[in-house]
């Protein structure tokens, strides 16, 4: 494919098993909402199961307002500046506090320890309505 430069690349969607592999493997993404104050992007420690990111907050944090069902965007991605090569996973999804003990502590099994300091108690579920990945490559 020719990129607009005239410069041969590559930008092309990924298929879905690899959008999923993507999304097992990594653990770290962002998820953006227009908040009350205006757009957040914020990064979270999350786990992918059964078709669902789940990552930990605080009450009284900027993520906790995501415990009422919200609009949002998640994404993950990673890209080399040297070789001119990445991909981005982009998820549209809808927010949900997690509130069943069962759930709560099944979701707790399988998130990463959150990097910020202090306690995380409450669990924000995603479920998506859509998933979409793209590679990028110069050459």
């Amino acid at each position: 494919m020719e990129n607009p430069g005239g410069m041969p690349g590559r930008f092309e969607a990924l298929p879905e098993s690899e959008v999923m592999a993507l999304l097992r493997t990594h653990q770290i993404g962002r998820v953006a909402w227009e908040a009350a104050k205006g757009p957040v992007i914020l990064p979270v420690a999350y786990a992918w199961s059964d078709g669902l990111i789940a990552f930990r907050t605080a009450a009284g944090s900027a993520l906790a307002e995501l415990a009422t069902p919200t609009d949002v965007a998640f994404q993950i991605d990673e890209f080399d500046v040297e070789t001119a090569t990445g991909w981005s996973v982009l998820m549209s999804a809808t927010t949900t506090r997690v509130t069943s003990p069962e759930e709560i502590v099944s979701w707790h099994d399988l998130l990463p320890e959150p990097w910020a300091p202090g306690g995380r108690d409450w669990v924000i579920r995603l479920t998506p309505r859509s998933i979409s990945g793209r590679v990028v490559a110069r050459a």
